[in-house]
């Protein structure tokens, strides 16, 4: 009979292995990886942390991945967003410590603070053309990043977005004003 599960409430579940809704909820589901979602299943909500699967695919007909979905992911290696998705929330892949490999959503429109904030092992992301906003420190402290693709269409890049990566401190890729 859960109705409202608050914000923060999955906050650094680290250990965090299955979530299992009833089918009888009339506000969650899961599937049968133990990935919690709204009950139409349009919005992700959290990707349990201790999950073993080193790969995922997100559903086709996800619109939103929630602050925090995929906080402290330790061994997601490599995630597929699906064209459906067209939000990334504040913190969603936040110190995701094994993903390296990230394909965005071609209808994506905008990537929260903090987004992937700490993902060490992303070597390079290419934001699709669509993308309007790309919020405070979305990629900071992804240390490996090399090479960053930014279409016309973003309008808004936040402060320290790409700070403590590798394409920003390699001075050359900044042209001085």
């Amino acid at each position: 009979g859960v109705k409202n599960i608050g914000y923060d409430s999955f906050n650094n579940c680290k250990a965090l292995e299955k979530i299992t809704v009833s089918p009888e909820n009339t506000v969650y589901s899961t599937d049968e990886n133990g990935i919690l979602f709204n009950k139409d299943k349009t919005v992700l909500i959290k990707y349990p942390a201790k999950s073993t699967n080193t790969s995922y695919t997100i559903p086709n007909g996800v619109k939103t991945i929630s602050e925090r979905a995929f906080e402290y992911c330790s061994n997601l290696a490599t995630v597929v967003i699906p064209d459906s998705v067209t939000t990334i929330e504040g913190s969603a892949f936040y110190n995701c410590s094994a993903l390296e490999n990230v394909t965005l959503s071609e209808n994506l429109e905008t990537i929260g603070m903090y987004a992937f904030y700490g993902c060490s092992k992303i070597k390079e992301i290419a934001i699709p053309d669509g993308v309007t906003s790309v919020d405070y420190r979305a990629f900071h402290n992804c240390s490996a990043l090399e090479s960053v693709t930014l279409p016309d269409s973003v309008e808004y890049i936040g402060d320290a977005v790409f700070e403590g990566t590798a394409f920003y401190n390699n001075s050359s890729n900044w042209e001085n004003d």
